[in-house]
């Protein structure tokens, strides 16, 4: 499948999302909002996941790595990503929280679609696995380039395959210590219970 260009998502799916506040069929030109509302709303909600996915180094306009390798689940996923921000745009101050009208429970709660959308957004930022092409030298690449995916490494930062190298040479480290210890008839349990070669 092809990679997917703006707009990600219709008036038509953002409206299904606000059937309970807005809209009781399709949007048209006399509804409120109206259809020309919602493309506007899609257009910046675009705007805003291009610049996402931009900031960790992914290719906009989205290109696939090789002929026919852009998964489905990918363009579903931009496109709910899409509806739910500019649902979120046009629901406004009444989406708190969705679908209860009037006052929002607590201080100011956002509504539930922005907490969705800065929700995806942030699964962005932190590591989700897009099958795209990447920028040389972003998170992006950090990403796909490594086969196993991101992972932490004892809550430092995700793993870095050329790390592994330095294991080798802590191997090899330790071994030339090993060697010299032996050379000079130290015990081998000497830095570890601080035991002396003539203790009994």
């Amino acid at each position: 499948m092809a990679a997917p260009t703006t707009p990600y998502s219709t008036a038509d799916q953002v409206s299904y999302l606000m059937q309970a506040l807005y809209f009781k069929g399709r949007p048209t030109e006399s509804t409120v909002p109206s259809t020309n509302v919602l493309e506007t709303l899609i257009d910046w909600t675009d705007g805003v996941i291009d610049a996402t996915f931009r900031s960790v180094g992914y290719v906009i306009p989205f290109a696939e790595v090789t002929a026919g390798s852009w998964p489905i689940s990918q363009t579903q996923w931009l496109s709910f990503m899409s509806a739910v921000g500019a649902a979120a745009f046009a629901g406004g101050y009444v989406l708190q929280p969705f679908p209860v009208h009037g006052m929002p429970r607590g201080s100011g709660e956002e509504n539930a679609y922005a907490r969705l959308f800065d929700t995806m957004r942030s699964e962005v930022f932190e590591g989700i696995r897009f099958n795209a092409q990447y920028t040389l030298g972003t998170k992006a690449e950090k990403i796909m380039a490594d086969p196993y995916g991101p992972r932490l490494d004892f809550l430092e930062d995700y793993i870095d395959p050329t790390r592994y190298l330095l294991i080798r040479d802590y191997s090899d480290m330790i071994m030339s210590e090993y060697e010299d210890m032996d050379a000079t008839n130290l015990d081998l349990d000497y830095f570890y219970n601080l035991r002396a070669t003539t203790a009994v």
